[in-house]
């Protein structure tokens, strides 16, 4: 036995059942956040029973072992009833209960409730992770990318009347929406807390280029000083201008310069980025090109370019571009065409859209993702199968919609 078993079962023998409150451990975390495998924690034993008037269902475990913060906080709260058959030893008798359960479900009241007390059952958000996790996980979901392909082609079937939904879930080994909801909801889990994962690691990244950045700027001030009056900040926002199709004569003139003078400041702040061998100017460029455009959504350019200086995670001020939904619908067509050889801005041109803004939407919606990855990545998977799987079977050329 290992060493936490051992733990564990002192612990058991000795608690006093009565009194043991195992909310106030000194090791407990009511907030449920995922675990690192390698993280070393002291063991935090979950509440001895649920009691119902039918069943007192015992499900003692180490909740500091379980690494899923959803999975850890199910059973924290609820636990799994021991009187529950697992589908490897008795696939039947779970079933008949599985279809007591629902029948009861769908009457509701009264009814419902009875079942709900009679297999140790606590509440409905306790029976659908039970049956979620007593029907298992097929084979399909157990890979990321297959399961991203599954939902894709059930998400098309729920979206086509003439599929049949049910024909496609068995193809998956998936027992009815229910199974299929509780499935792409912990897939959901995951890829929120990958994503979450991901954006601490960014954010400590950002934090430590950001300082770098700033050290750097003071060191090179002279070469970030203006140049015969143009600051590189000018000068960006007048490029981007250009970017957009707006006449360069008019521009310069705008700021009291002539052709020959502006063609010796591009070719003074060109030398300067081409000598800094940190690129902190071309850092400081790239920011001030992306808020200094005048397109349709220069506020929104204005907005990503002061979250990027803020630091990894920043939410962008403003109201949106676009929606969410229509930043990912037009995604998608632009990779479907892109499989089949059709130019990128002849798909934005049919959204009244020119690469400068798409890049300006695309900077807006993925700031606030990684600024909020929960509120966003299940509406982010769902209309990435609906339009992938969309455009896919439509071809590039698929009515738009706005």
């Amino acid at each position: 036995m290992s060493d936490r078993k051992e733990l564990v079962s002192k612990f058991i023998d000795e608690v006093n059942w009565d009194t043991y409150d195992y909310t106030a451990s000194p090791s407990a975390n009511m907030d449920f956040p995922d675990l690192e495998e390698d993280e070393d924690r002291e063991i935090w034993v979950s509440k001895h029973y649920n009691k119902t008037s039918e069943m007192n269902c015992v499900h003692v475990c180490d909740l500091n072992q379980i690494l899923s913060g959803h999975t850890r906080k199910m059973l924290a709260l609820y636990g799994s009833p021991v009187a529950w058959p697992n589908k490897e030893d008795a696939e039947d008798e779970l079933e008949d209960i599985i279809d007591t359960m629902d029948d009861a479900r769908e009457d509701g009241g009264d009814d419902y409730a009875e079942a709900l007390d009679q297999h140790g059952l606590i509440n409905d958000e306790h029976y659908l992770w039970l049956r979620g996790r007593k029907l298992g996980r097929p084979e399909a979901f157990d890979d990321y990318d297959t399961a991203k392909e599954a939902i894709a082609k059930i998400e098309a079937a729920k979206a086509d009347e003439d599929e049949d939904l049910d024909e496609v879930l068995e193809e998956f080994e998936i027992k009815d929406e229910m199974h299929y909801d509780h499935l792409k909801k912990e897939l959901e889990n995951t890829e929120a807390s990958a994503y979450s994962a991901y954006n601490e690691v960014m954010a400590q990244t950002q934090d430590f280029l950001q300082n770098r950045l700033e050290e750097n700027k003071e060191a090179l001030s002279d070469e970030l000083s203006p140049y015969k009056g143009v600051s590189m900040e000018q000068w960006a926002s007048i490029n981007a201008q250009i970017s957009q199709g707006q006449d360069l004569a008019a521009l310069i003139s705008g700021i009291g310069i002539e052709m020959p003078e502006w063609d010796d400041i591009s070719g003074e702040w060109n030398a300067r980025m081409s000598r800094d061998t940190t690129a902190t100017i071309a850092t400081v460029y790239g920011a001030a090109f992306t808020g200094g455009g005048q397109g349709q959504f220069a506020g929104t350019a204005a907005s990503v370019s002061e979250s990027m200086g803020a630091g990894f995670g920043t939410d962008v001020a403003g109201d949106d571009p676009i929606s969410f939904e229509q930043w990912i619908k037009i995604t998608e067509h632009i990779n479907a065409s892109a499989a089949q050889g059709i130019d990128t801005n002849s798909v934005l041109a049919q959204y009244d859209i020119n690469p400068s803004d798409w890049g300006t939407i695309g900077g807006h919606w993925s700031l606030k993702m990684n600024s909020d990855p929960m509120t966003y990545i299940g509406d982010y998977q769902k209309f990435q199968a609906q339009y992938s799987q969309q455009f896919a079977a439509g071809g590039s050329h698929s009515d738009i919609e706005f």
